[in-house]
């Protein structure tokens, strides 16, 4: 699944907005999955305030859901060692300088 995210001012810039956005997309992908411990999501919104940022050199990162939590990170074999399920997540720019997020389930 990719989405663009139309980018108002900064152009190609990732914003508070844009991370938020990427943060509701992870939620909505992996809250089926989790039943137990969803205070996980809370570290994960803080793991991309800080790491998914422009003075960053990331261009993407791993997440994983299970049913008791989450995982998220840039080594996918700490990330997905005991989760459920596994999405690689990338972002960047259009030629338009909207940002985009792709987030896709890969098998473990």
């Amino acid at each position: 699944m990719t989405t663009i995210c139309p980018t108002r001012g900064d152009a190609g810039k990732l914003t508070s907005t844009h991370r938020a956005k990427l943060f509701a997309l992870l939620l909505d992908t992996a809250s089926d999955t989790v039943k137990h411990y969803r205070s996980d999501f809370y570290h994960d919104a803080l793991w991309i305030e800080h790491h998914v940022t422009d003075d960053s050199d990331l261009t993407f990162f791993w997440f994983a859901a299970r049913e008791c939590g989450t995982s998220i990170g840039t080594d996918r074999r700490m990330v997905g060692l005991t989760n459920e399920r596994l999405w690689h997540v990338t972002f960047g720019t259009t030629d338009h300088n909207d940002v985009t997020f792709a987030i896709d389930e890969v098998e473990l």
